[in-house]
């Protein structure tokens, strides 16, 4: 359940997308300001009531300004400029108040430990070190005009005065608690609007993954079928390529910190059985145990190219042996070079293969990786390399 503060806070909250960190400086800004109207209007009547009108009038200074800071955050103003002028009025209603109730004996020097948190809250880290500053300085000035002797307007009685610092002691605490509050639940809000974002990021992922991969596929068997042109070992071949494919996008969806090298060992324990039954020997050497974890598209993109490559291989190199190799360069940004070969009937050296859609497919999911592709010709047979940077950024968390 939430607090009537924060919900009373939230009406005041501009429509339309925000960003996560400027919506949570604006809802705790909102805040602040409808907390602040109870704290300064029960302040400023207090010391107004107990003999001092000047200290009063300067804390209802303090009211007028955060009375108006939600009408002024909903017509687009920034937080840091409406944080800092009500920041500017607390700082001012401090010194008056402090210089008629002792000076550096005031219970009203106690609201500069408030002001940095505030400002820090509501204007970012900046504006809270400024203000830090200045809440020092002036402390350090009332203890200096102490030292040397000045005489501050007294507008209390001792007794008053110590209630009064009991009551604003207790009022800067009960503050800060009701700030850290509305910051945690603020942050929480956030966390959870970029975890929804993320989560729309992933499945549009996936859905692009499935129109490109399955989609594609499924429709070419479609359209050949219904030209009567579909062989029975084409369409077997299209539906294992299908399944093959979902299988790779079911994969990408374990936890972020799922090693490469696992990943290509499952996908080698699916090849494993077509290569045996082909009479094709697939020998497989990883060495990857330095490889940082992926995220799950780059995982993705990689698994489909040794997938592709290897397909390719078995149907038309038709070869005796297919090795995969993959491992790491050395140095401080190491790269990842993934090569795979076999001794089949290769191309000639002097006459390239032609760039059809499926090497074009291999060479962009390449560039996705940062990376490039090469194929180039075996002694004998056919070498692909994708060679690309170990460190492939993850998600946000």
């Amino acid at each position: 359940m939430r607090a009537p503060f924060i919900t009373l806070a939230d009406a005041f909250l501009p429509g339309g997308p925000q960003d996560p960190t400027a919506l949570r400086r604006l809802r705790a800004s909102l805040f602040q300001s409808l907390f602040g109207m109870i704290f300064t209007l029960a302040f400023g009547c207090l010391y107004g009531f107990l003999g001092s009108p000047w200290s009063g009038a300067a804390i209802g200074l303090i009211g007028l300004g955060v009375v108006l800071a939600p009408f002024a955050l909903r017509r687009g103003i920034s937080t840091a400029t409406v944080g800092n002028v009500c920041i500017t009025l607390t700082y001012l209603a401090t010194f008056v108040v402090a210089s008629r109730s002792g000076g550096f004996h005031s219970p009203a020097l106690v609201w500069c430990f408030l002001l940095p948190l505030c400002t820090y809250v509501a204007c970012g880290s900046r504006s809270a070190l400024v203000w830090a500053a200045l809440a020092a300085l002036q402390l350090a000035s009332f203890f200096g005009a102490d030292l040397a002797g000045v005489a501050f307007a007294q507008d209390f009685s001792p007794r008053l005065l110590s209630m009064l610092t009991i009551s604003s002691s207790a009022g800067v605490i009960f503050a800060t608690v009701m700030v850290l509050y509305v910051v945690e639940s603020s942050r929480a809000a956030s966390e959870r609007a970029m975890q929804r974002a993320q989560q729309a990021l992933e499945r549009e992922r996936i859905l692009g993954d499935m129109h490109d991969g399955v989609g594609s596929q499924l429709l070419g068997l479609i359209v050949q079928a219904r030209a009567g042109v579909l062989a029975k070992d084409r369409l077997v071949h299209g539906l294992e390529s299908c399944l093959d494919d979902v299988r790779l996008i079911v994969n990408s969806l374990d936890p972020v910190d799922r090693p490469l090298e696992t990943a290509l060992g499952e996908l080698r324990s699916r090849e494993q059985p077509r290569c045996d039954a082909a009479g094709i020997e697939l020998a497989w050497s990883c060495e990857l145990a330095r490889l940082p974890s992926w995220s799950p598209g780059a995982t993705l993109q990689v698994l489909r190219v040794v997938q592709e490559v290897l397909s390719n291989a078995q149907r038309h190199a038709r070869p005796r042996r297919i090795c995969l190799t993959a491992s790491l360069s050395e140095g401080d940004a190491p790269w990842l070079q993934l090569e795979i070969s076999d001794d089949g009937v290769g191309f000639d050296a002097l006459h390239p293969p032609r760039v059809g859609r499926g090497l074009k497919s291999l060479q962009a999911r390449a560039r996705k990786l940062g990376g490039a592709l090469d194929i180039g010709a075996g002694a004998p047979g056919t070498r692909v390399t994708l060679r690309c940077p170990a460190s492939q950024p993850l998600p946000p968390a």
